[in-house]
């Protein structure tokens, strides 16, 4: 045989579908198993090209080209499973992996301006149990900075330390001063317990406040002098029993140790700043952004 005729022969040998598409071809002509190792081996450059070429060497002696159907289903199987392998591994490289991190440590390393001297990582570290760090890119391809943690016990302390302060300005009953400062209380825990756009006429639904109904003979809430709300008692004293026990459960569950907590930080287009997107707790119910950072980096 000439030369000629022999590289004639081996091109005619050859398969290009097999050299393109060879763990799907393997696959649609019955070898999945071997279509997807191919798949799974295939996705580093230099193994990629070894598969290419043995596909198209091999492809002709090893299927039963023409011989039998191409099975389309097993074919687009393995191509699921390529790209399946695919999106795992760019997730995983360093380099994908590496912008994640410089983005958490954007966010982490950077100080906010009413607290310069602690880090925004080291003051949710320290204020969170199971606090976790997480990096993702949302439909919009916005890129979102993610704290998961639990409120602890010493940030639970802080958050109740200034409520405790206030209940015990609230002691003298015949001074007006500081009845007027129990009641802002018991407005806050309305808030509290039931949002910030509360409605009087709810107020039977809630556990709290309908186990205090029930105890105190009262009757839903209403507004008295200064357009704070109060208990609709029959007498003064079961009232003010009522707005006392309504501030002690207040501090009981206010920032709860235990609560779960997730805060999102946008990253800029620019990729140099951010901002917070989101921040989600049900201890957070009511209450101000502001408070929530001073409590966490007190």
């Amino acid at each position: 045989m000439s030369n000629a005729e022999l590289v004639e022969s081996r091109l005619k040998s050859f398969s290009w579908l097999g050299f393109f598409f060879a763990p799907y071809y393997y696959a649609g002509y019955g070898k999945a198993v071997k279509g997807i190792i191919m798949a799974v081996i295939g996705f580093i450059p230099l193994t990629s090209l070894i598969v290419a070429i043995y596909g198209g060497l091999q492809a002709k002696k090893e299927l039963p080209v023409r011989e039998q159907e191409f099975n389309w289903l097993h074919a687009i199987g393995v191509f699921v499973v390529h790209c399946l392998i695919m999106s795992a591994v760019s997730l995983l490289t360093p380099g994908g992996q590496k912008q994640y991190e410089e983005e958490i440590k954007l966010v982490k390393n950077s100080t906010m301006r009413q607290y310069p001297t602690v880090t925004i990582g080291n003051a949710f570290d320290a204020s969170f149990d199971d606090g976790n760090w997480n990096s993702f890119q949302t439909d919009k391809k916005e890129q979102i900075v993610e704290f998961t943690g639990k409120i602890s016990k010493g940030l639970h302390t802080v958050a109740v330390t200034e409520l405790k302060d206030l209940q015990e300005q609230t002691l003298n009953p015949n001074n007006i001063q500081q009845i007027n400062i129990r009641y802002q209380l018991f407005s806050f825990s309305l808030s509290y317990f039931m949002g910030k756009d509360w409605e009087y006429k709810k107020t039977k639904d809630n556990p709290i406040f309908s186990k205090l109904d029930k105890k105190y003979n009262c009757d839903g809430i209403i507004l008295e002098g200064g357009n704070l709300p109060a208990p609709n008692c029959k007498d003064k004293e079961g009232q003010t029993q009522y707005v006392n026990e309504a501030i002690e459960e207040l501090i009981i569950h206010f920032w709860e140790t235990g609560t779960p907590v997730k805060v999102q930080w946008a990253i800029l287009p620019n990729g140099k700043g951010f901002k917070v997107k989101s921040m989600e707790s049900d201890s957070w119910s009511g209450v101000e952004y502001n408070k929530i950072m001073s409590y966490i980096f007190q």
